[in-house]
């Protein structure tokens, strides 16, 4: 899991981003804790316009777009933290209720 913080640039940020869009389809807890924090931290700087990969090509960033994709990556998460706690008992062979 990548350390987010606030001396990550924007640029670092979308790279991040795209590194770790796939949670879902990988399946990785981890990769989704990123996505939080890097569309979070996101979520805190002007998006409207931002630099395309260094290229000089301005591109249009809707936040409403990211906010979506911030509650559903944190309704994933969260149920696989609970889906991952909850541990199934079953009982013992030979074992008896009385």
């Amino acid at each position: 899991m990548a350390d987010v913080s606030a001396q990550h640039s924007t640029e670092d940020l979308w790279s991040l981003y795209l590194e770790n869009v796939d949670y879902d389809l990988t399946d990785s807890t981890a990769k989704a804790s990123t996505f939080i924090q890097v569309v979070r931290a996101l979520l805190m700087r002007p998006l409207r316009r931002v630099d395309s990969a260094g290229k000089g090509e301005a591109v249009e960033v809707e936040p409403r777009i990211l906010q979506d994709q911030l509650r559903a990556a944190e309704a994933w998460y969260f149920s696989r933290l609970q889906r991952n706690a909850s541990v199934q008992h079953t009982p013992q062979e030979n074992w008896r209720y009385d």
